[in-house]
């Protein structure tokens, strides 16, 4: 690879995000739990307590935080209106082997997702699998199904470290491109049993590490969560000096220990999880001077579509109000900047990318294979399948590596003889469109080739 390709590098279409390496979130090679840099992990913490209270809305509020139901709106005591959906039964879904893992790791249930929904599944561990039904009951009560249109798979595996995840660079198992939440048994223990208890404001519940995941979901597919960090500046620190229960503070510039610690994504979920969790009383009226950490939580309160969203996920509260949600909005290529490499995942590359209607490069992207194809006057004369080249083996780490460029073997359809090496690499571009660079190099005579660039646009 040339130092002219080296140079793109870094905003390349198979350049993942950095994970979170802490304490907070694993690292690891195998599913489920945080891949190097394909998972946003939400990690356990112990705690006690439990606050039920009036919605946060950054045009309300005033008051000292309250807890154990000391409503301020007037309602305390009164009863959620709570209709829970029914809770799925496990042989009631469709077994379909194809959903396994060629390494599983802990992975012992993997459901395929549709809307609320559960249309497939592969289950090693039963009693497992039975515990994810009901985590699932309770994610279908909270999170209208309009917002889980990009959502194709739900994994639940053993591991505790991280407690849950949210994938987004189309490793999946299912044949169709999305997005990926993923569950630990340990949240069994911390979710209450009966999906319409009042919502727990803390780190360490499994309320909290829904609604954090699924921010980061919501964050990813509407560019709330990229528009955060270029609003909002990525700093770490220690993370000392909050309260030993993981409940989360206004007074500083972070909302918890993890958001401080952690990067800028993990700060942008946890803000997210405190603008749900939160009641109104524990919002002080707007001033000149407020501290970071309530500059963000009405930052995002300010945003499209927030405000319904969240009463929504509060159903089960005192104050609860049934409103209409805004669908979440289509994943739109052309808003994702190069610049944020770590939103350019393969998923949302998926199709076939072309130089012209009927001459040139074109590139078919998919969650199995890159095919690479040289048309003129409208027939392909030549083809070459990744997938075949390798025979699928390793081709799910080689999509999801960290190295943009690969080597392959090119057969020209009108010369076989005339072998090539090829590094490629695809590039997003600011207007959608992808970038292809190449170079090729004739085995038998020992010649290095530099292509031109081409400019490849999306079938419609």
């Amino acid at each position: 690879m040339t130092s002219r390709m080296n140079a793109l590098l870094a905003l390349s279409l198979l350049t993942l995000p950095a994970g979170c390496t802490d304490g907070d979130g694993g690292v690891s090679d195998d599913p489920p739990g945080g891949t190097t840099g394909d998972e946003e992990p939400e990690a356990s913490s112990s705690s006690t307590g439990r606050t039920s209270d009036d919605p946060v809305d950054s045009t309300t509020g005033g008051e000292d935080e309250s807890s154990g139901g000391d409503d301020s709106s007037g309602e305390t005591g009164a009863e959620p209106s709570c209709d829970a959906p029914p809770l799925l039964v496990l042989s009631e879904i469709p077994d379909d082997p194809s959903l396994a893992y060629d390494e599983p790791g802990d992975v012992v249930a993997t459901f395929e997702v549709v809307g609320h929904q559960l249309v497939g599944k592969h289950v090693t561990d039963e009693a497992a699998a039975e515990g994810g039904l009901r985590l699932w009951q309770e994610l279908t009560l909270r999170i209208p199904e309009n917002q889980l249109g990009d959502l194709v798979q739900l994994d639940i595996y053993t591991d505790t470290d991280p407690v849950a995840y949210f994938n987004r660079t189309g490793r999946t198992t299912t044949e169709r491109a999305g997005l990926k939440l993923g569950f630990s048994t340990e949240n069994f223990t911390l979710n209450d049993p009966d999906p319409c208890a009042p919502l727990e404001p803390r780190r360490g519940t499994f309320d909290w590490s829904l609604i954090h995941e699924f921010g980061h979901l919501r964050g990813f597919v509407d560019q709330t969560w990229p528009a955060f960090l270029t609003t909002f500046p990525d700093v770490r620190g220690e993370g000392d000096g909050y309260p030993e229960d993981g409940s989360p503070v206004l007074t500083g510039e972070f909302v918890t220990s993890y958001a401080e610690r952690a990067d800028g994504d993990e700060d942008h979920a946890e803000v997210w999880t405190t603008y749900v969790m939160l009641p109104s009383s524990a919002l002080p009226p707007p001033s000149e001077d407020e501290p970071l950490a309530l500059q963000k939580i009405r930052w995002l309160d300010a945003q499209p579509g927030m405000r319904e969203l969240r009463e929504a996920i509060r159903v089960t509260e005192a104050d609860a109000i049934d409103v209409d949600v805004p669908p979440a909005p289509a994943l739109d290529l052309a808003s994702i900047e190069p610049g944020n490499a770590w939103v350019l995942a393969p998923y949302l590359y998926q199709g076939t990318w072309r130089e012209s209607p009927s001459d040139g490069v074109a590139v078919t992207l998919s969650a199995d294979d890159i095919v690479i194809s040289e048309y003129e006057d409208g027939f392909e004369v030549s083809r070459i399948s990744l997938a075949e080249q390798r025979d699928g083996a390793g081709l799910s780490h080689f999509l999801h590596n960290t190295s943009p460029s690969f080597a392959y073997s090119f057969v020209r359809a009108d010369d076989p003889q005339w072998r090539h090496n090829h590094d490629f690499f695809l590039e997003g571009q600011p207007d959608g469109q992808l970038l292809f660079a190449r170079e090729r190099y004739d085995v038998e005579g020992g010649d290095l080739e530099y292509l031109p660039e081409v400019v490849l646009t999306r079938d419609r």
